[in-house]
């Protein structure tokens, strides 16, 4: 029962989409990473000493100097980060848009900034401040296949931008496949509602104990039993093949 009611919370977990004008829905609740996205400015690099971009897009626990982030840059020493660290972007401030200059199926950016005006250095090595603020964009190109990390592409300046290849940039409403497997989620979702409530309903209720408590734990246990004879007599003929000399790679 445990068991159903972590799917049913991990199924409502909190959803990060854009919609463009066209009506075309980009879900990139997936782009977070488990613990943070950290990428190296290898280009910018001081051989033991580096600058790493450390960043995540939606469910966002990051804070620099104790406010909370999302995108920040970190001192690499012998690759250990250390607790220096400077906000390049708030969550607060996430803007979507399509990739500047490219076509609108190309692709997404996310970027953040840190709402305050960022300083650059000029000719003869003089910092001037500019009236735009530190900015990260993040751009996601649209790609079946997903890249393991995001690369560099402007890592100097008041603006770094970094890019990755993967289906999140893709628009998720684009084909009927999208919508099947929009339908079979929500009915996934609904089923374990539907079991879950009936299970509180039946033992609380209804006084019932145990699995009778489950509701159509009859059907239940015949679909399981459907599926076992299924997997034994998929057993039985994989090694029937296997007898009579083909061999499964």
């Amino acid at each position: 029962m445990n068991y159903l009611f972590l799917l049913f919370v991990v199924s409502y977990q909190q959803k990060c989409q854009w919609v463009d004008e066209d009506n075309r829905i980009y879900d990139y609740t997936q782009l977070d990473h488990p613990q943070a996205w950290h990428v190296v400015d290898t280009q910018n690099g001081m051989g033991m000493f580096n600058m790493v971009y450390i960043f995540n897009f939606c469910n966002i626990d990051l804070n620099c100097h104790g406010i909370p982030v999302a995108v920040y840059e970190g001192l690499e020493v012998m690759g250990t980060i250390t607790d220096n660290c400077d906000i390049v972007g708030l969550k607060s401030t996430t803007s979507i848009s399509h990739i500047l200059d490219k076509p609108k199926d190309y692709g997404i950016s996310i970027s953040f900034n840190d709402n305050s005006q960022c300083v650059e250095t000029a000719n003869q090595n003089r910092a001037v401040q500019t009236d735009k603020p530190r900015t990260a964009i993040f751009n996601i190109v649209c790609s079946e296949k997903a890249e393991k990390q995001f690369r560099i592409v402007q890592g100097y300046g008041c603006t770094v931008t970094l890019e990755i290849y993967h289906p999140i940039g893709c628009p998720v409403n684009n084909s009927i496949f999208s919508y099947i497997k929009a339908v079979i989620k929500y009915l996934i979702i609904f089923t374990l509602l539907f079991h879950f409530l009936g299970f509180i309903y039946n033992k609380r209720i209804r006084k019932i104990n145990g699995k009778q408590a489950i509701p159509n734990i009859q059907k239940i246990q015949e679909i399981k039993e459907i599926l076992i004879q299924l997997l034994q007599s998929l057993e039985r003929f994989i090694r029937q093949r296997n007898q009579n000399g083909y061999s499964v790679v």
